[in-house]
């Protein structure tokens, strides 16, 4: 009975930290985005744009634009997308845990929408065509970048579920530093295609680190209150 009330107190007292952890974060990445874009407001990011940009356009060269073209690949949808049956038997077949992949969905998802929800709040015209080294699809708004917010929102999922429920510590560090590589090179991949800003890239990774935290401290919420 001690021991069960013990146990009660720990998980109770675990459960309130990390969501003071995450509020604390959460209100970082929105306290960056909404610098970044009271900047943008005020046309403050202009150096900051071009510097950046001309620094990592400058540096273009062919094989570094199949490398670009291909990493800026891993933040689509359609990726997302086919890395949910990896996420779901890789869970079943250790945890059982397989609606895990559809809250991954669920998420990605809810990114994008909350991205596009966003690009036409902000209407922010993307960098000048002659910059790109990439057709764009479906023409759209710059702010935020789509590619950094769903990246960071999707991989970062993936590196909770695996610090969750990954069985060796090394392996949790690496597919944490891995995963986050991605993410990083994703972003960087944008600029130097040409398809954003640096700023765009920034928020992006601000209001996706946003959303992924605020989805993880809710679903950790509702597995709190339903044991």
């Amino acid at each position: 009975m001690k021991d069960n009330f013990s146990q009660t107190i720990r998980s109770e007292w675990r459960f309130v930290a990390s969501m003071v952890v995450l509020t604390i974060f959460c209100g970082f990445a929105l306290f960056v985005f909404f610098k970044v874009t009271g900047s943008l407001h005020r046309g403050a990011l202009a150096d900051f744009d071009d510097d950046i940009s001309a620094f990592i356009i400058g540096n273009r060269d062919p094989l570094m634009n199949s490398i670009m073209k291909g990493i800026t690949e891993l933040g689509n949808l359609y990726v997302y997308l086919a890395g949910v049956p990896i996420i779901f038997f890789s869970l079943y077949g250790t945890n059982k845990h397989w609606h895990r992949s559809i809250e991954a969905v669920v998420i990605v998802l809810s990114s994008f929408l909350l991205n596009t929800f966003l690009k036409l709040y902000f209407v922010r015209p993307r960098p000048d065509i002659e910059l790109r080294l990439i057709n764009l699809s479906m023409e759209s708004y710059s702010y935020p970048s789509g590619h950094s917010m769903t990246a960071i929102v999707f991989y970062g999922f993936i590196i909770y579920l695996v610090m969750h429920f990954g069985q060796t510590k090394w392996v949790k560090y690496a597919v944490a530093v891995v995963l986050s590589m991605i993410v990083l090179l994703v972003g960087i991949s944008r600029i130097y295609l040409g398809a954003h800003y640096p700023s765009d890239v920034l928020a992006g990774f601000a209001a996706g680190l946003f959303w992924l935290l605020f989805v993880i401290g809710w679903l950790r919420y509702r597995r709190f209150k339903s044991s």
